[in-house]
């Protein structure tokens, strides 16, 4: 009896779930960030936030993993140097039949690794994203391939497969893009309010604006994100 009601109540509060969860991965030097950002999801979208922490340095390689992680569920993944500062509805993405991103700032820079890495592998520079912060449905089945093949694209890098073209991004994010490209999944571009990240606009990548949805602290040092963050949330939050 006792445990029919427990999975009576586990199936409830499955059941009560928003139809997307935000779903982020750091190491011990990113914790304080993590708990920032997801606190901020949860403040400004209504659902839940899962923090996914581990020892590995390389803690970014757990984004293969997301659909695993996630289930059937709809979830939207955000680095841990990210902060929302407006109310977010992402009910509009509950059927999404792909993924949605914003395509990266530096795209077509020559002094950027999404040009190089993305003729290197393949595939067209425009449709390279930023993977900061994106939407996806695990649902669907060219969705589970490309994680599925980015994590053997890494295992074969790693392991120092001969005949792999050189990459200049050292994170997961070339091979990640390369791998939506090549299992065909269906993107949807979100404007740069999404992922606004200032140090793109330091270089001339990415123009200012006032309708900022996620504050992101890429390519900026660890020991000032934090600060930054706090700074300019102040400035744009809602």
């Amino acid at each position: 009896m006792l445990a029919n009601q427990r999975s009576t109540v586990l199936a409830n509060h499955h059941m009560n779930l928003p139809p997307v969860i935000g779903i982020t991965v750091c190491n011990k030097p990113y914790e304080a960030l993590a708990n920032a950002a997801a606190a901020s999801f949860r403040k400004y979208t209504g659902a839940p936030a899962l923090i996914l922490t581990t020892d590995d340095p390389n803690s970014y390689d757990w984004k293969y993993a997301l659909p695993e992680i996630a289930g059937g569920r709809v979830f939207c993944f955000f680095d841990s140097d990210t902060v929302l500062v407006r109310p977010m509805d992402l009910s509009p993405f509950r059927n999404i039949n792909g993924i949605a991103a914003v395509k990266d700032a530096s795209r077509f820079a020559i002094d950027s690794f999404c040009l190089p890495d993305a003729l290197a592998l393949d595939f067209p520079p425009e449709g390279y994203c930023n993977t900061g912060f994106f939407i996806a449905n695990p649902r669907v089945p060219a969705v589970r391939e490309a994680f599925d093949m980015a994590r053997r694209l890494l295992g074969e890098y790693k392991a120092g497969v001969e005949g792999l073209p050189a990459l200049k991004d050292l994170t997961e994010q070339s091979i990640l893009n390369a791998a939506w490209h090549r299992a065909g999944v269906e993107m949807t571009y979100l404007d740069d309010s999404w992922n606004f990240w200032w140090h793109a606009c330091h270089r001339g990548w990415m123009n200012w604006r006032s309708d900022i949805r996620v504050l992101h602290a890429a390519g900026e040092p660890l020991e000032k994100k934090a600060g930054l963050l706090e700074r300019h949330r102040l400035v744009f939050e809602y």
